[in-house]
């Protein structure tokens, strides 16, 4: 899978290419699953393969630089995509890890790693201390509520009395599970670990990135009402420009569906948590942790409390699709103060964000669009949620990364995915379902994307379980990444038209059950599951099961997905155009680079021969030979060598012709 070829880049950049054998069994005995992770056990590494001292330290010297030049994502500030063989100046690569700031986990690895046997070392636990930075964010109690303070209390600018008097505090913040590693490798600067509270839009907020007070629309709009003397209104419309009821968006149109009754509305504005705490060094921000008591969300189909795990999963779905999508590294994590903890879950802080997408206007143009967001990038976003049925893909979660064109995306927020494969109509795609980038068949990179993930879906589910996501989020995962494989890898659909059979009709209110829906219980039922066609408790249709779906032959009902869908989509999306196969096209570009490299090379041959060869003497110009006279032919011929002599013709005077009047 993907460690296999990180593995190999990284082992050629260490001159270890001949030792990927043993490297790779030693991974396998250790459960390594990530470079990152061989690179924070690089000491054991070395001595497994019983390196030299001189050879050690010198691959323990450059494992991180070779891991920054393998996996371009793990350098801090560099996007997804960018060029492995070029590392800045003074980049993060010669930084230190966060590994170093870490402490000794309380009771001992064992305690955390009981299931490890005695001989697997590998550290899964990141234990340190931060910190926390009262004055500057004013918060007062964090081992109480651990909730931000009243706005009436947070109006005041300056520092509140007696606030400088209370004692220092100090969090420790732990992190356990396979991801640990990831977040040990994280290169940092010098200083101290400190923490401190903010809401989630500021702390993604580049405010050096900000030209101007509002996003591009509110500038607009305030200009516009400055300019005929009223009241600046924006005014919200729905994907497709309408504009609806009372200013409401589909977003929140299908959440007023969704919601159960007696349940607190979700606050656009803050997202799916509306407070974060920032981890940093030096004053550098270097990952976020979300509470998860301050989870925001709620839907049928993920308990509140539960967002942390399925945060932790859409990184691992991304991560082990080559990071196509950049969800940034995420684990869920622990802060202990004062002898009261809050779970929750870290992320990895997104560099050069400029702003969320939904600051910004995506043109509708398809060239000025694919300056400004490449299609690629859009649909590995597309596919990611997709995959794991994204139930909050709306535009403040949305990053955008990169000042020059064309930008990245920054994925955030995934605390509402992966639900039940019963509960599959709450999917909203909000910030990209309009994108003039979808409407067009995907890209071939796109389509080599789907197919990719969907052939490592094993090793996916393997590492999801052990995360703790329930089995039967785990078979959702496995429908939309089939359903994904079917019409983009294979039929070459356009992402838009894929993205509709999994929501549900705007039409019919939300009400109904979308085409996936419709299928995934027509194929549960034949496959053992005990399931009908039921209401909620607002009267929508939804899919009933017994037992949590005990009973449901999971293999013969992706097998019969998998029929329906190879003879249903094509109708069902009113796209009959034949998809060039994904291995005519593999077939092609082989053809091509081999070609290529072929005149590559007869070029070279050509050179070196040249090189090699006597340089050819310079062609002088052709210039008319004068006709001599007979004296002057008798002197030439006399100091001709003998042998050019008796070559030479016999100069008859009387039949050499007569001059012309040219000459």
């Amino acid at each position: 899978g993907g460690l296999t070829q990180d593995l190999e880049e990284w082992l050629q950049y260490l001159d270890l290419a001949d030792r990927l054998q043993d490297v790779f069994e030693w991974c396998d005995e250790q459960g390594v699953k990530f470079l990152e992770e061989v690179v924070e056990n690089i000491d054991d590494l070395s001595e497994a393969l019983r390196l030299p001292a001189e050879e050690a330290a010198r691959v323990a010297a450059g494992a991180r630089t070779a891991l920054c030049k393998a996996h371009p994502a793990a350098l801090e500030g560099t996007s997804t995509g960018s060029s492995p063989s070029k590392l800045p100046v003074g980049s993060a690569a010669s930084r230190q890890s966060l590994r170093t700031l870490s402490v000794p986990f309380p009771g001992g690895q064992a305690d955390v790693g009981a299931t490890m046997s005695a001989k697997e070392r590998v550290q899964r636990t990141l234990t340190f201390a931060a910190g926390v930075n009262k004055a500057q964010n004013k918060f007062r109690s964090l081992s109480g509520k651990l909730k931000p303070l009243d706005e009436e209390e947070e109006a005041p600018a300056k520092e509140q009395p007696g606030l400088a008097s209370l004692p220092e505090r100090t969090a420790t913040v732990s992190m356990t599970g396979p991801l640990a590693g990831l977040f040990g490798a994280m290169q940092v600067g010098d200083g101290e670990m400190c923490m401190s509270q903010m809401t989630a839009k500021s702390c993604f907020k580049n405010e050096e990135a900000v030209l101007e007070p509002g996003t591009p629309a509110t500038q607009q709009a305030r200009a516009a009402a400055k300019a005929g003397g009223l009241r600046p209104v924006l005014t919200r419309r729905d994907t497709v420009g309408k504009v609806l009821p009372g200013g409401k968006t589909n977003r929140e149109a299908l959440m007023e569906q969704v919601h159960e009754d007696g349940a607190h509305p979700v606050n656009l504005d803050a997202g799916q948590t509306g407070t974060v705490y920032a981890l940093e060094v030096g004053g550098e921000k270097i990952a976020v942790f979300k509470p998860a008591q301050g989870e925001q969300f709620s839907r049928k189909s993920v308990p509140t409390g539960q967002g942390c795990i399925r945060e932790e999963a859409a990184y691992l779905v991304d991560r082990l699709s080559d990071s196509r999508a950049g969800v940034p590294v995420t684990s869920r994590a622990s802060i202990e103060v004062d002898g009261k903890t809050l779970e929750g879950s870290v992320q990895k802080f997104v560099g050069d964000v400029i702003g969320f997408i939904e600051d910004f206007a995506m043109p509708r143009d398809p060239e000025r669009a694919e300056e400004f967001v490449r299609q690629e990038d859009a649909e590995a976003l597309a596919l990611l949620d997709m995959r794991v049925l994204n139930m909050d893909r709306h535009t403040g979660n949305l990053l955008l990364l990169r000042r020059e064109k064309p930008h990245g995306l920054g994925p955030i927020d995934h605390g509402c995915c992966l639900p039940p494969w019963w509960m599959l109509g709450e999917a909203i795609y909000d910030a990209w379902i309009d994108w003039v980038q979808f409407k067009s068949p995907p890209k071939e990179t796109t389509r080599r994307l789907a197919a990719y993930a969907h052939e490592n879906m094993e090793m996916t589910m393997k590492l999801l379980r052990e995360v703790g996501l329930p089995e039967e989020c785990i078979v959702t995962l496995q429908v939309c990444t089939l359903l994904v494989k079917v019409a983009i890898a294979d039929l070459a659909i356009p992402v838009v038209r894929v993205a509709k059979l999994i929501l549900r009709d705007e039409d019919s209110g939300f009400a109904e059950l979308s085409w996936l829906e419709t299928n995934v219980l027509d194929a549960a039922a034949k496959a053992g599951a005990k399931c009908r066609m039921g209401e909620d408790d607002r009267g929508d249709q939804a899919i009933d099961v017994d037992d949590r779906g005990e009973g449901l032959d999971v293999k013969a009902f992706l097998a019969d997905l998998e029929k329906a869908f190879r003879k249903e989509v094509p109708k069902a999306t009113e796209w009959c155009a034949a998809p060039v196969p994904l291995e005519l096209l593999e077939a092609m570009a082989k053809q091509v680079e081999a070609a290529a490299k072929a005149a590559a090379e007869a070029e070279a041959a050509v050179a070196a021969a040249g090189a090699e060869a006597e340089p050819p003497k310079a062609k002088q110009p052709w210039r008319p030979k004068p006709r001599p006279d007979d004296k002057a032919a008798e002197a030439m011929a006399a100091e001709a060598p003998a042998e050019v002599e008796a070559a030479a013709p016999e100069l008859d005077p009387e039949a050499r012709p007569k001059p012309s009047k040219r000459w």
